[in-house]
């Protein structure tokens, strides 16, 4: 009975999150929202580890202190928003769009950014650590102080 419940609440959360794209601080771990339009939604302190937003637009939408652990963000588009002391680590960010995004302070360990596009991307602060960055276009990205996937600081 309690799953039950459980499942109808994420349920009624992901519809509300399609309609108001307002999210703050909500559990949708494991929740599958592939190639959903979220453009300025505010998800700020959400839990989407685990999550399935392949292909899904996020531009310009509020994801800081997101929980994003093992999520596949492949080809999302996430233009100009904000992932501000988000966790990536283990995501995979494959051919996604992160121009202009704001990764201040993230944890990017062991993501996938192959062929991501990062140009004017803020990555300061940000562990990159064992990422993978093969084909990543990082025109003109901010990188002080941000920890390298060779371990190595900016």
């Amino acid at each position: 009975m309690g799953s039950v419940i459980l499942l109808q609440r994420r349920e009624v959360r992901v519809f509300g999150l399609l309609i108001t794209k307002e999210c703050q601080a909500c559990d949708l771990q494991g929740v599958e929202l592939v190639g959903k339009d979220l453009q300025g939604a505010n998800l700020q302190g959400a839990n989407l580890s685990g999550a399935k937003l392949s292909e899904t637009r996020l531009e310009q939408a509020n994801l800081s202190n997101v929980n994003l652990q093992q999520a596949d963000l492949s080809l999302v588009n996430l233009t100009g928003a904000n992932l501000q002391n988000a966790d990536l680590g283990g995501a995979n960010l494959s051919g996604a769009s992160l121009i202009r995004s704001c990764l201040r302070q993230a944890n990017l360990k062991r993501s996938s950014l192959i062929f991501a596009e990062l140009a004017e991307a803020n990555f300061s602060g940000a562990d990159l650590r064992q990422a993978e960055l093969h084909g990543a276009n990082l025109t003109n990205a901010q990188l002080q102080g941000a920890v390298m996937p060779d371990g190595k600081v900016r």
